[in-house]
């Protein structure tokens, strides 16, 4: 999974850089690890997005893809509105509180 495959490179990479004297060669490891962490923060992203369809389609909740495309998102007022119409209880209220408060999400996007 992407998850192993992500914490096993930094871990590797972090590894390795702790061996080397050489700050060229310990910065090479330093961004390899930088850059398995991000590709693992974007995929994760991408799931999380990816549940939000799913749900979409297995609650019927009545986003298309075509017309409502970018308000399927557990971030988005509508998608969690619909959630709660539905009596959907994903027991993220908190997480989503978290987030919409550090990145600035409380303006309705």
């Amino acid at each position: 999974s992407f998850l192993r495959y992500s914490m096993d490179q930094i871990k590797f990479n972090m590894f390795q850089a702790k061996r080397l004297e050489d700050e060229k060669l310990r910065f090479g490891h330093y961004f390899l690890s930088s850059y398995h962490l991000n590709n693992f923060y974007l995929n994760l992203w991408g799931f999380i997005d990816n549940l939000a369809w799913v749900i979409n389609h297995l609650y019927e909740l009545g986003f298309d893809v075509e017309k409502s495309a970018m308000k399927v998102s557990f971030l988005k007022r509508d998608y969690l509105k619909k959630l709660k119409q539905k009596n959907i209880n994903l027991y993220i209220d908190k997480s989503l509180k978290w987030i919409r408060k550090k990145y600035g999400y409380d303006n309705g996007w």
